[in-house]
């Protein structure tokens, strides 16, 4: 499983996402943050991404957080990876340009 999100969240606390990924990269699932600052040949990525087993993809503004989960009015979809070539390939041009989740927070952070 793979996992895309921004490195540097809008919000402002700009390592927002963070905390919610560590788990999910020591339960095993491939976690990648996009770097920034964005720029226009890559654009701020506020969107995550995950992909299951290479079949199934999700795609949605929702943080990885209770209060994202449980209190905001977020959008995602679920669908099948074969319906949608474009946006595989996308996920795997992002997944080049990304990065590992760092195990240890940067010292600043400019998501723009």
């Amino acid at each position: 499983d793979s996992i895309i999100a921004p490195l540097c969240d809008m919000s402002p606390d700009h390592f927002y996402n963070i905390p919610h990924l560590q788990p999910l990269a020591d339960s095993g699932a491939q976690v990648h943050v996009m770097p920034s600052p964005a720029s226009s040949s890559q654009p701020y990525m506020h969107q995550k991404m995950i992909q299951v087993d290479g079949k199934l993809a999700f795609i949605g503004s929702e943080n990885l957080s209770q209060n994202s989960l449980k209190n905001d009015r977020e959008l995602g979809v679920i669908f099948e990876l074969s319906t949608d070539k474009g946006l595989a390939n996308r996920f795997a041009q992002d997944w080049k340009d990304s990065v590992e989740l760092p195990r240890t927070l940067p010292a600043s952070c400019s998501p723009l």
